[in-house]
Formats: structure tokens, C-alpha cells, sequence
């Protein structure tokens, strides 16, 4: 009889690898929900401003508010939820980050990649590797 554990959200075989699962759902601030709605109708004045937009950086020394520390490519926020810096740049709308280059482009998969090598080693189960 195998024996499992719930793991954040998942069911896990004791003894298993460890799974982590990072929830990113939103939440409600309960000081800025008070603010009247806007309307949804954009006015003649705000129509210049936003189609001009401006780079907004996140900086993992000086954290978005309600975030309290961010360290190692995550973040802790003040009502116990973690996010990964993508996470939190998305619900800040960041851009960038402070002091990162931008990203390299992914190589191109080679034209071969559905064909299994004659070299690889083939399991029982039919994954091939090398």
C-alpha cells in the first residue's frame, strides 16, 4: 500500500520529490477597492497619455507595495503569498528589471528534433536519451 502526502495543492508518493506550487491569483486590496470605478470610456484628454507608454522597472532591492522582501527570484508578500519575480512583474506591470539585461533569444530547435538519434538509449518505456 503506497502512502501519499498533500503537497501545496498536489498529491505526492511519500519519499517522492518535493513539489512546489505557486499560486498567482490576485487579490483584492482592500484600501485602493474602496476608490470610485473608473469609467469605461476613455476621455479626449487621456487618450495622448496612454498611447504614449512609459517603461515601468521592477527593482528586487526596493519591492512594489504590499511587497515586503524579494530575494533569491522571489518575492514575500505582506499577506503571505510568494511569487516569482515574473509574477509580481506582471501584477505590476513591470517591463524589465533594475540592473538586467534583456533576454537572449532562444536557439532554434534543430531540424532533426522529432527523429530519435541511432546513438540514443531507448528504456522500456520508449523515451530515448543521450
Amino acid at each position: 500500500m503506497e502512502t501519499r502526502k498533500r503537497v501545496a495543492g498536489a498529491v505526492s508518493p511519500v519519499g517522492a520529490g518535493f513539489a512546489v506550487v505557486l499560486f498567482g491569483a490576485c487579490q483584492v486590496n482592500p484600501e485602493k477597492s474602496s476608490a470610485p470605478a473608473k469609467s469605461a470610456a476613455p476621455t479626449a484628454a487621456a487618450a495622448p497619455a496612454a498611447s504614449a507608454k512609459k517603461e515601468v522597472l521592477f527593482d528586487p532591492n526596493n519591492p512594489p507595495p504590499g511587497w515586503i522582501r524579494c530575494h533569491r527570484n522571489h518575492c514575500h508578500h505582506q499577506d503571505g503569498r510568494v511569487a516569482s519575480y515574473t509574477q509580481v512583474m506582471q501584477e505590476s506591470g513591470a517591463t524589465g528589471i533594475v540592473g538586467q539585461p534583456a533576454p537572449k533569444a532562444a536557439p532554434p530547435a534543430p531540424p532533426d528534433v522529432s527523429v530519435i538519434p541511432m546513438d540514443a538509449d531507448k528504456s522500456a518505456t520508449g523515451l530515448a536519451s543521450r
